[in-house]
């Protein structure tokens, strides 16, 4: 039987989200296939079949197929459609990490700040800032280079980027940051970039608690100066969806963090 496979892999800042990459497999049946797809990775995956049929019907989901974190299902049967003749196909499929759909998560979390006290740090730019930010809920701590960064909440290590060693204040830079992305309970993801060289302290698949050490930070990437760049977004077919966050300082338990403004973290 012949088939041909195509796979669109999304990475990002010259790193692959951990083990994303699925498989496909053909099992025969009496009078036709079943198609099982194995996503092994920590994220959701979305994948597209076209087929050319030769006397058989596709059976289960036409379009879009969404298969979860670390899972393997059957997601089409091929049915032969007239006895007496012989059939056959092809297929193609696309491959994308993400969801086609927004995925409900934990609104009423609170976050960690990613640094420990007694020092303030200020919030250099808040959601929507005009230099990096526009329609983006992200925040920019000014943090010397070297401070420690913190989880903000437990979870598991997708990314981790250490090798670079260079910033500008240029977009073009972006593919140069040191970062690490951490998979929360709820399927959001946070990221902690511009990262100095070598100061990543996590590895690959690790888990970590809030409040535990994940690197250094630094002035790699997209950057005017040493800070830690911090969001939190849902990964969706194409693209991220940043999402609002409060987090406890030592003003309040919980608090919408605002450019301009200085916090400390709790002792």
């Amino acid at each position: 039987m012949i088939f041909r496979i195509c796979l669109l892999f999304l990475c990002v800042h010259g790193s692959c989200v951990l083990a994303q990459k699925p498989t496909v497999r053909r099992i025969d049946v009496k009078d036709g296939y079943h198609i099982e797809v194995t996503n092994p990775g920590y994220l959701p995956i979305s994948l597209v079949f076209e087929w050319q049929l030769d006397n058989l019907r596709v059976e289960g989901e036409r379009d879009t197929v969404v298969l979860a974190p670390r899972s393997t299902r059957i997601v089409h049967r091929l049915v032969r459609v007239n006895n007496r003749d012989g059939y056959g196909f092809r297929y193609s499929y696309t491959s994308q990490t993400g969801t086609i759909n927004r995925q409900p998560y934990d609104t009423a979390y609170v976050y960690a700040l990613p640094f420990s006290g007694p020092v303030a740090r200020r919030v250099l730019q808040g959601y929507d800032g005009s230099f990096s930010h526009r329609a983006k809920a992200a925040l920019d701590f000014d943090m010397p280079e070297g401070t420690p960064v913190l989880a903000a909440r437990s979870g598991t290590v997708i990314e981790a980027v250490a090798s670079n060693d260079s910033g500008c204040p240029d977009p073009v830079c972006s593919q140069f940051s040191n970062l690490v992305r951490i998979l929360h309970a709820d399927g959001t993801i946070a990221e902690y970039v511009h990262l100095r060289k070598n100061g990543v302290a996590v590895a690959l698949g690790a888990p970590v608690a809030t409040g535990d050490l994940l690197g250094y930070s630094g002035n790699t990437g997209y950057s005017t100066g040493p800070h830690l760049h911090f969001a939190v977004y849902q990964q969706r077919v194409g693209e991220r969806i940043f999402l609002p966050t409060v987090f406890r300082t030592t003003e309040r338990d919980s608090m919408r963090l605002v450019a301009g403004a200085r916090y400390t973290a709790p002792e």
